[in-house]
Parts: C-alpha cells; structure tokens; sequence
C-alpha cells in the first residue's frame, strides 16, 4: 500500500507540476507581447525553452511509470495526456 501512496502522490505532483508549467508559459507570453526590451524579450524566450524542456521530462517520467506498470494506471494515463500536448506558443513566432 504504500507502493501506491508514493506513486499517487508522485502523480499528482508532477500533474500539478505541469499545470504551474503552462500558466508560467501564458505568463510569459502576456510579457512578451507587452514588452519592447529585447534583453527581456530573449531572456522570456529562453524560459520558454527551460519550460518546454521540462515538460518533456515530465511527459517521459510518466511514459516510463506506465512502461514500469506502477498501480494507478488511469493516473499515469492522465498525466502522459496533460504532458504531451505542446504549451500554448509557437517557438518560432516568438
């Protein structure tokens, strides 16, 4: 049982982690649309980078917890779901 309070709770973080990732990201957006400096401007961008890079890290410890067969598969099903779509930005229009 504690197997799977440790991975629930594992879950739940990295979901919760990956939400906090795209309200950063659309935070980030809003500044960069509302800003003309453009040492700001590149380090928001390289944010981004850091975010997207993270959130792919995410996406393949949660692969890697379906492939291990941890207990809670609709859990780890969910978070491979959140984790896989791309954050609200296009890199190469910003």
């Amino acid at each position: 049982m504690i197997v799977l309070n440790r991975s629930i709770t594992l879950v739940g973080s990295l979901s919760r982690e990956v939400y906090s990732i795209r309200i950063r990201c659309d935070g980030i957006l809003s500044s960069i649309l509302n800003t003309k400096d453009e040492d700001l401007i590149d380090r928001l961008k390289n944010e981004l980078k850091i975010l997207e890079n993270r959130r792919k890290e995410v996406f393949s410890i949660a692969t890697s917890m379906r492939k291990f067969h941890y207990l809670d598969n609709l859990s780890i099903e969910l978070l491979i779901e959140i984790a896989s779509r791309p954050l609200n930005y296009y890199p190469n229009a910003v």
